[in-house]
């Protein structure tokens, strides 16, 4: 007999618990990375990946690494293919050191080079340290396409990214920054994070690194 499928959620179902104060601003944050987030069940087994900026000490990489901003093991593999793709395509040692790997996975997340705050550049994501998260106990996410995003260039104008439309980005809502100190810690206890990696030009090595218990 074929298992049942896993129960869905609503948003509003998934957030009942959680007081407007924490509501709101998680579900603005998702709203403003995802075109119509959807609740999903990650279950025991599923790895996550996200490329983050490297940080002056352990513990604020590990901060960093633990945010909740992530995708699925096959949108990264495919990134990863993208990546060997274009680097195998260009002719001569200096033009393959010239393709990065960094430059895929924003384009396919559509991270920009700076953050706009406020119609402003904002934040430097120079995205050079690879982090991974294995599930070990059912957890919930949203889902959904990622929302483009604006980047104000140095001459004034504003560039788009608009990412891959069919990657799906996954967000941790109980590693939010609006989250409580007890959400987080609960959500932390249903992960196992990866040894943060810096081959940012040999991603595909970092499939099968060390993982932290």
């Amino acid at each position: 007999m074929p298992s049942p499928p896993p129960p869905r959620k609503t948003l509003a179902e998934l957030f009942a618990s959680l007081p407007p104060r924490i509501r709101n601003p998680i579900a603005d944050e998702a709203r403003g990375g995802i075109v119509d987030p959807v609740p999903v069940r990650l279950g025991p087994g599923v790895r996550l990946f996200r490329v983050v900026d490297r940080q002056p000490d352990a513990a604020r990489q590990d901060a960093r690494i633990s945010g909740p901003w992530w995708i699925a093991e096959c949108d990264y593999l495919r990134i990863v293919a993208e990546f060997m793709r274009l680097r195998g395509a260009a002719a001569g040692r200096r033009a393959q050191r010239q393709v990065r790997f960094v430059d895929t996975y924003r384009e396919a997340n559509a991270v920009p080079h700076r953050w706009v705050a406020n119609g402003r550049p904002g934040r430097v994501a120079a995205l050079d340290v690879i982090g991974s998260a294995d599930v070990v106990e059912t957890l919930w996410a949203l889902m959904g396409q990622g929302k483009s995003q604006p980047e104000v260039l140095g001459s004034g104008l504003t560039r788009t990214w608009p990412g891959w439309p069919d990657l799906t980005q996954l967000f941790v809502y109980e590693l939010s920054k609006h989250a409580t100190d007890a959400m987080r810690r609960a959500c932390a206890r249903r992960l196992r994070f990866g040894a943060p990696s810096t081959a940012m030009q040999e991603p595909t090595m970092y499939r099968e690194g060390p993982r932290r218990g």
